[in-house]
Order: structure tokens, then sequence, then C-alpha cells
């Protein structure tokens, strides 16, 4: 979302998206105007652009350049990553207490 805005013409991003980010991860500004880009709840299925005023030229003007805009391809690399190690990080504890309670109980009962 942060790439798509910041290559509308007159926009300034204040403030891109950490990895880990509060419900507004994006903060930018088109003509003099304050925009905030939310992901409610957390759920990244669905992204909100507000103003804390009525601008509805701008709005209708942000919304023409995402319909626009075409989609960015493979997604957060960082995102897919960190999901990857952490599902083998995950994998592997859970084949080591598997293993390591199997081998536990032969230990004890032989």
């Amino acid at each position: 979302m942060a790439k798509i805005i910041s290559q509308l013409s007159g926009v300034e991003v204040t403030h891109y998206p950490k990895f880990y980010n509060d419900e507004v991860f994006c903060q930018f500004e088109l003509n003099g105007h304050k925009f905030e880009m939310t992901e409610p709840y957390g759920d990244s299925s669905v992204y909100d652009v507000v103003a804390p005023e009525d601008l509805q030229p701008e709005m209708n003007y942000i919304a023409e350049h995402f319909e626009k805009s075409r989609p960015i391809k493979g997604g957060d690399f960082g995102q897919r990553l960190f999901f990857t190690f952490n599902w083998f990080l995950a994998t592997a504890i859970w084949i080591g207490l598997i293993s390591a309670g199997i081998w536990g109980y032969n230990r004890v009962f032989s």
C-alpha cells in the first residue's frame, strides 16, 4: 500500500510501515492534507485510507490511483520469510519434543 501510494504525484509519505506496526501503518500528505492508512484488526485483507476531515476530491483521486495501479507481485518478502522461518522453527521444536518424549519413555521403562 505504501509503495503504491508513494507513486502518486503530489504525495509525500511521512511514515512508512515498520515490521510490527500498530493499526495505522502508513501516513502521508496530499495537497497539504494528512491521511492515514489503517489495517483494521490487523487482518491483512482490508486496508482503509482515512482523513481527519471531509476531502472528497482527494479521496477520489487516491481511489482512482489504486484502481489504475498494477498489483505488486510477490507480496511482502519479509513477511513470507518471517512466516517460513517461524514454521520451520515450530516444526523443529515439535519434532524435538516428540522425539524426546518417545526416547524418554523408552529409557524409563526398558
